[in-house]
Parts: C-alpha cells; structure tokens; sequence
C-alpha cells in the first residue's frame, strides 16, 4: 500500500492517504481517484496535493533551448540565406516559448480529463435554468463542460460536483462565475469554462 498527499476536488481538504493499488494506479494514470472525504461525508475525487505556490507536482518539463545570441546587424546581412534562415528560426522558436510560459503562469491549477456528473444552476435577472451535465475536464477550483444552454461570459452559477439525480436531500453546490464559452466548430453546443469560488 503507498500514500501520497491529496487534495479533495470538492472540499480542497489536504491529507497524507493511504492508497489500495487501485487507487494508486487510477493516480498513475488518470491523475485522480476516488476515494472517501471525511469533509464531504461522501467519496469525492482526490488529486496530488498542489503546493503552497499553486504549481501542481507533475514530471520535470523539458529544459527549453539555449537562446541564441543576437548577432550584429551587419553579420546577418552578409551571412548566407541558410545562415539567416538559421537565425529567423531561432527567433520564432523563442517567440513561441514565450507564449508558452505566459499561458502557464496564467493558470495556476492543473487540468485534469474528469469526466464528473455535475448540476449546473443559473439564477440571474437575465437567465434562470438547470441543467445536469458530464464535465469535460476539471482543476481545483473550475470546471469546464459542454452544453447548449445560453452561456454568457460574467454570469453566476451554482455547481454540484458528483451530483446523482438519485440522492435525496439537500446537495452542496459551489458559487462560481462563467469566465469563458467556447464555440464547437459544426455543432449548436458550446463549451463552458467556469471558475468556483
């Protein structure tokens, strides 16, 4: 049997666990598995515990490539057109590294393909439904799903995670706000990012 800290997707409840071999391969390979929360009175799905900077322990990335310095303007000039080629490369290589980081530092959770059974109620001025649906994927503190309800970017909703039409009695829901909708080419749904709170 191993252990590993974990974070509760529910409840954010941080506690060392002890893992059957199931458990732990589900961990392995999915990145979550479900397990029974003290807090929530109820099995939940668990991740690896985030750190205290908000980065997730996951594998080692890649080093990026050495930069290239930058050579005088005349050099590149009477370099050959493989030599400038060469150097245009290494530019847009950086370029694109760059994006990279910037996308990372924005989101601090890791994602994970969960498919989790949610309810999703809306109950604003301009909007008033409920709908159950399957996420798409989820991180600690959003969700991310599909549907073809009418979505806006701004619009407050009350999530249940792991919710079953089948339990009787009060569910706990999440506030949290819709931060993004995603149009899918050749279809009427649309993919909705939203943030808990």
């Amino acid at each position: 049997m191993s252990e590993a800290m974990l974070d509760c997707v529910v409840c954010s409840t941080r506690k060392w666990m002890s893992l059957e071999p199931a458990a732990a391969e589900d961990l392995r390979s999915a990145g979550a598995a479900r397990l029974y929360c003290d807090g929530c009175g109820r099995e939940t799905y668990w991740l690896y515990a985030q750190s205290d900077s908000g980065a997730a322990p996951q594998r080692k990335a890649p080093e990026p490539p050495p930069l290239v310095a930058a050579e005088p303007a005349s050099f590149v000039a009477e370099a050959s057109p493989a030599r400038r080629e060469e150097g245009l490369r290494s530019c847009q290589t950086e370029r694109r590294l760059g994006g990279e980081r910037r996308q990372r530092s924005r989101r601090g959770q890791r994602r994970v393909a969960l498919q989790l059974p949610v309810r999703v109620r809306v109950n604003s001025l301009g909007a008033q439904f409920e709908e159950a649906a399957r996420t798409l994927n989820v991180c600690r503190n959003g969700i991310y799903f599909q549907t073809e309800r009418p979505y806006a970017t701004g619009l407050p909703a009350y999530v249940a995670l792991n919710y079953s039409a089948r339990d009787t009695g009060p569910v706990a829901e999440q506030r949290g706000t819709v931060v993004r909708v995603d149009t899918i080419p050749g279809s009427p749904a649309r993919a909705v990012a939203i943030q808990l709170h």
